[in-house]
């Protein structure tokens, strides 16, 4: 009823989604900046950003992990084009 004993998350919210192929997923990227052009896509892998990177539309929206810094995520909604599998929310210092 109050989950009183639910842990209360202290980091950001997180929704993970799947897509079935790579175009279903680019397809929804376009979409995410066409509604929101505060969106910047992450990528972990070089192929990945690659792929992002020739897209004419999703080109300006899109760094890489190892750039990824507090200034560049100020006021924008932060969405990862994939991600290692990990168990716990990872919350930058």
């Amino acid at each position: 009823m109050f989950d009183l004993f639910k842990k209360s998350s202290k980091g950001p919210k997180v929704i993970d989604k799947v897509w079935l192929s790579k175009k279903a997923k680019w397809n929804a990227c376009v979409q995410m900046v066409k509604t929101d052009p505060s969106v910047l896509l992450v990528a972990w892998f070089e192929e990945t950003f690659r792929d992002i990177e020739s897209d004419p539309v999703l080109r300006q929206y899109v760094t890489k992990a190892e750039h990824l810094n507090y200034d560049k995520t100020v006021g924008r909604l932060v969405v990862f084009a994939e991600h290692y599998p990990l168990v716990s929310v990872f919350v930058m210092p």
